[in-house]
């Protein structure tokens, strides 16, 4: 969360995101989600791990809401996306 590395960095969120914004035009919480997804693309096309697994790796509190993340940042589920991939 935003909050959670404005913390480890000792600002406020709302300073951070200040920060953040005008130095690269996106918001904190932007960048998060482009460097998440990223990594879950990079899972899923590369690796044998479950979906389940790479829910877990980047701290999902379920399945469910793993599912409804990728499918509105990659337009599929997981496992949609993953065999899109496969073809």
């Amino acid at each position: 969360s935003v909050s959670y590395f404005a913390e480890e960095l000792c600002y406020t969120p709302k300073h951070f995101s200040k920060m953040i914004k005008d130095a690269c035009g996106k918001t904190p919480l932007e960048l998060i989600n482009e460097h998440a997804i990223g990594h879950i693309k990079y899972q899923l096309e590369h690796s044998d791990k479950s979906i389940k697994e790479i829910a877990d790796e980047f701290n999902f509190s379920n399945l469910s809401f793993f599912g409804k993340y990728v499918k509105k940042h990659l337009g599929a589920s997981p496992q949609n996306y993953r065999n899109r991939r496969e073809e």
